[in-house]
């Protein structure tokens, strides 16, 4: 460590202001030749000691007194040491504004008090590089989690920590942690576990078609499907109805060629209007094909492997970083694959039609055929008016809040009663995201609640979704070839 320097900043442990002996009694020439010797007391640290300060142990009183200092900088920007060293100055501040570094991910896991306090002096150091900075701990791991990002770190000394507590004490807290343990075993026990994890997904993103490839597509669509010029007959024609005895007997038919209006609306109206919606269809290609994508799908099993059934339950899914959302994948969505695109057939050309006068000659007889072709209305089902009101099984879990159909950041369910020792409850969702292009990288954590657990239980999984961005090109000049070979000319409006 480099001497003469006038200030040195130090991020200390919770186990610094707990396990030693008072800040006014130690040795800081320990950390080098220094003026003064500024102690940043970071967030993470300050939500342990306030963890902490329950109970009545030693280590409780030691964070309650922790926790007093702490309160004093409510009050003031910083407090001064009384040490037996007049020569070095010792400060305390708050750093409960400081926040972690980014882009640690793969390195640290900030649901961990200890990585969250090596990504805050790893981003002070950051911050502020011309500053003599090191992070103080009596643990090894922070210590050796430091060492691997290469953060200035000292271990505390031993002669630095408190004298082990009496015989009666230890016993104590042995009695204390044994009541503890039997009462424990009394409770329900909850097992969260991450079917096929790692999560770590892969979507695929369609680039948009540009402008030059849309106007080339519209051009063989064109070619392919040009505007019929072909009307059918232009002169009147008449014939015999086939259809029946009455229409054999007295019925003839008149064949009325397109008319102007007929024409002039399928060649300047419909065959437009199909020409601009193709046009949309491709613009909007990439956009149809990523919703058609197989969708990503995530399961958590909670086992109550305990002594006895657990009372009163909820159970929180929530999305930490709310880089995605989660939601209840469609019922009837099951066994189905998703359609292709496809292209809306051309309209049909008005070619003439064939008119029966038989309806002004007979109106009694259309009447009467009219009459035997409709279908009887069904009457409502009186079932369906007294239905039996819905019993909820007490052991089954149901959803606070209703289903949700779209992505969510907090999904809750409730449950009266979980059964113990029976297979495992299964939750799937479905993961919906924005396609922005970056992959993303989140969290989703789930925790149980119940009226007879002393704590709650959590546990967290990483989610990892990678973006493939590819050409939507190929799928579009596939849409032609699926109308040649369906022949949907002969699917169109008449």
């Amino acid at each position: 460590m480099s001497e003469g320097q006038s200030t040195l900043y130090v991020f200390p442990d919770t186990n610094v202001l707990v396990q030693c002996v008072p800040l006014g009694e130690l040795d800081w020439s320990y950390l080098g030749d220094f003026e003064q010797i500024l102690l940043i007391l970071s967030r993470p640290v300050i939500g342990e000691i306030d963890q902490q300060k329950g109970g009545a142990g030693r280590l409780a009183k030691r964070a309650r007194a922790a926790n007093s200092l702490i309160r004093e900088l409510l009050d003031s920007d910083s407090i001064l040491v009384k040490t037996r060293e007049k020569r070095v100055k010792v400060i305390v501040e708050s750093g409960n504004h400081l926040r972690p570094a980014d882009g640690l991910d793969d390195h640290l896991d900030y649901a961990s008090a200890d990585d969250r306090l090596v990504g805050t002096v790893h981003r002070y150091i950051h911050d502020y590089p011309d500053r003599e900075v090191l992070l103080l701990s009596h643990d090894t791991g922070p210590l050796m989690t430091a060492k691997r990002l290469q953060v200035p770190y000292a271990r505390v000394p031993d002669t630095w920590l408190l004298s082990p507590e009496s015989d009666e004490e230890q016993k104590r807290i042995r009695e204390l942690e044994g009541q503890l343990r039997r009462y424990q075993s009394t409770e329900p026990k909850c097992e969260i576990k991450f079917e096929d994890s790692p999560w770590e997904f892969k979507v695929i993103k369609h680039r948009p078609l540009t402008d030059q490839q849309v106007a080339e597509l519209m051009e063989q669509l064109k070619r392919r499907y040009p505007v019929d010029t072909d009307y059918g007959p232009i002169e009147q024609q008449q014939r015999t109805v086939r259809g029946g005895l009455f229409s054999a007997l007295f019925g003839t038919e008149t064949f009325q060629p397109a008319s102007v209006e007929e024409i002039s609306n399928y060649r300047d109206n419909m065959y437009q209007k199909w020409c601009a919606d193709c046009e949309a269809s491709f613009r909007e290609l990439h956009q149809t094909l990523n919703a058609i994508e197989q969708p990503l799908i995530a399961s958590i099993a909670l086992t109550n492997v305990g002594a006895r059934p657990a009372d009163d339950v909820l159970v929180q899914f929530q999305v930490k970083g709310r880089k995605f959302g989660i939601f209840s994948p469609p019922e009837d969505d099951d066994g189905k694959k998703s359609e292709v695109p496809r292209l809306r057939p051309p309209p049909s050309a008005p070619k003439g039609k064939w008119v029966s006068d038989l309806p002004q000659l007979y109106p009694g007889i259309e009447q009467y055929r009219r009459l035997l072709s409709s279908q009887p209305a069904t009457a409502p089902m009186l079932s369906g008016l007294l239905r039996a009101p819905i019993n909820r099984d007490p052991n089954g879990f149901y959803w606070r809040g209703g289903r949700p159909s779209n992505p969510v950041a907090l999904a809750e369910f409730n449950c009266q009663q979980w059964r113990h020792l029976e297979d495992a409850e299964i939750f799937v969702f479905q993961l919906g995201f924005k396609l922005e292009g970056e992959s993303i990288k989140d969290a989703l954590a789930v925790t149980v609640h119940a009226a007879n657990l002393a704590e709650p239980v959590q546990c967290m999984q990483k989610v990892t979704i990678a973006v493939e961005d590819v050409d939507t090109w190929p799928n579009a000049e596939a849409l032609l070839d699926i109308q040649k070979v369906v022949g949907l000319r002969d699917l169109g409006p008449r």
